[in-house]
C-alpha cells in the first residue's frame, strides 16, 4: 500500500481524465506483459511477498498471488498521478519503490471530449478532502489461469470519505479494451461500441427471480447461510470484485453478497461509483455500513453487501441483519 500526503486543491474533472487515460495505458501494459513471462510470485496473508513461485494448481486453490502485470500497472498510475498532482492522497494495493515509479503524460480533457464536454463546469475541490485508490490489476487470479473476461484496472476517487467518480478497464474486452467511467452528478460512460452491452443503452433482462453472485474462490458457510437468508433462485460465483460489481450495473444479477473479511477498498470504490451513478444502487459493508474511504489507515471491508436497486438492500439487510450481526461474526470465527 503506498499513501501519500494531503495538498492544496484539485479540479475532479481533470483528475478523472488523467484516471481514464491512465486506466487505459495500464491496460496496454496488462495485454503486453499477458503475451510473455508473468513474473508470478505468491504473497503472504498480509500481501507482502513469499519470493515463492506458485503452480498453476496451487493459483487455482486460491494461493494469492501477483504478476509483473499488477507491479508495472501500479508504477505507472501511481507514478503518473503523483507527478500530475503533488500531493494527491493515493492508496494502492500493489507497493512499489520510488525506482519502479513511471510517469508518463496523461490526458486532463479526455471525458470533457467523450463526455458531454460542453456541459461540463470545473468542479475544484480541497484535495485534502479527495482520495484515490489503485487496483491495478483486479482479477489477478484468472488473469494468470486464463479466465480474462474477469480482469479490470480500477482507480477510484473518493470525495468526502465517498465513492464519488471512478473508472474501471477491461484490458481484454475487444481489441482494445473497455473503458466505464463516472462521476457523482455528471453521469456513466461506457464506451463499448455495442448497444446491447454498452451500460447505458443495454435493456437488463427481466425476471421474477433474484440472481446472487459471490466468490468462487473463498468459499465458506457464512457464504452458504448468507445465500440461503436471501432465498436466491440462482447463485453465480466467480472471481473479482470489480466483475461482480459489474454483474449489478448489467442487470445480470440482482444482489452481491460476501458476508467476510477480505476485500479492499481498492477493490470497492471505483466499481461502487459506477454502481450508484448507473442504477441507483447501494453497497454497504456486512456490518450494514457505508464504506467510509477518507479512512486510509483501516483499507479492509468487513464483507460486501451490494445491489442493483437500493430499495432492495434494506430487503436484503433485513433479512441479513434483523437478527443482529453478532451471526456472521461467530461464522467468520470459526473459519
Amino acid at each position: 500500500m503506498c499513501e501519500m500526503p494531503g495538498g492544496a486543491a484539485v479540479d475532479l474533472f481533470e483528475l478523472l481524465s488523467v484516471c481514464v487515460d491512465l486506466s487505459m495505458k495500464a491496460g496496454e501494459v496488462v495485454r503486453e506483459v499477458a503475451r510473455g513471462e508473468m513474473g508470478l510470485h505468491a504473497k503472504d496473508e498480509h500481501g507482502d511477498l513469499t519470493g515463492v513461485v506458485p503452480t498453476l494448481n496451487e493459483v487455482q486453490s486460491g494461493v494469492d498471488v501477483v504478476t509483473s502485470a499488477d507491479l508495472l500497472a501500479q508504477g505507472l498510475i501511481e507514478g503518473s498521478l503523483v507527478c500530475e498532482f503533488p500531493g494527491l492522497r493515493l492508496v494502492g494495493e500493489e507497493v512499489v519503490g520510488a525506482d519502479d515509479l513511471k510517469a508518463v503524460p496523461a490526458d486532463r480533457s479526455l471525458v470533457f471530449r467523450l463526455g458531454r464536454g460542453g456541459e461540463v463546469q470545473r468542479r475544484v475541490v480541497d484535495m485534502s478532502e479527495v482520495v484515490v485508490y489503485v487496483d491495478p490489476l483486479d482479477g489477478t487470479r484468472e488473469y494468470v489461469v486464463g479466465d480474462r473476461k474477469l480482469v479490470f484496472v480500477m482507480i477510484g476517487i473518493s470525495y468526502r470519505g465517498v465513492a464519488y467518480a471512478g473508472v474501471v478497464h477491461q484490458p481484454f474486452e475487444g481489441e482494445c479494451g473497455r473503458t466505464i467511467w463516472c462521476m457523482e452528478g455528471y453521469g456513466c460512460f461506457d464506451d463499448h461500441p455495442d448497444r446491447s452491452e454498452n451500460l447505458l443503452t443495454r435493456v437488463a433482462p427481466s425476471r421474477d427471480t433474484v440472481v446472487l453472485v459471490t466468490t468462487r474462490s473463498h468459499h465458506s458457510e457464512a457464504v452458504d447461510v448468507a445465500c440461503a437468508y436471501l432465498s436466491a433462485d440462482e447463485v453465480i460465483r466467480v472471481g473479482g470484485a470489480g466483475y461482480k460489481i459489474l454483474c449489478l450495473a448489467r442487470g445480470v444479477a440482482d444482489v452481491y453478497c460476501y458476508p467476510s473479511p477480505g476485500t479492499k477498498k481498492w477493490d470497492t470504490c471505483a466499481p461502487e461509483a459506477i454502481l450508484r451513478v448507473a442504477t441507483g444502487g447501494k453497497l454497504t459493508d456486512f456490518q450494514n455500513l457505508p464504506i467510509d474511504y477518507d479512512d486510509t489507515e483501516n483499507v479492509e471491508n468487513y464483507g460486501i453487501l451490494a445491489t442493483r436497486e437500493s430499495e432492495y438492500h434494506a430487503v436484503c439487510s433485513e433479512r441479513l441483519f434483523g437478527g443482529g450481526f453478532c451471526r456472521w461474526k461467530e461464522l467468520n470465527e470459526r473459519r
